[in-house]
């Protein structure tokens, strides 16, 4: 799956990101994933490079939640 980047934001207080990732699926309809994670920047960066760090992490979360539904 291809997903792409729809929002990403990063919150200084509770250090908390979300991130929301789309695709279409084959119904003609539009696959919706959000994560909401613990997060915290280890140097200053652009805003551009925080969104594509924190759609990686995001990519990467999912990654991991559908091995461990997988029971591998």
């Amino acid at each position: 799956m291809a997903f792409r980047l729809v929002h990403a934001q990063y919150d200084r207080e509770s250090r908390r990101a979300y991130a929301e990732l789309r695709e279409d699926d084959a119904d003609g309809g539009e696959v919706i994933v959000v994560a909401i994670f613990s997060y915290r920047r280890t140097s200053i960066v652009t805003k551009r490079a925080l969104e594509q760090d924190l759609a990686t992490k995001a990519r990467h979360l999912m990654k991991r939640a559908s091995r461990g539904l997988d029971g591998r």
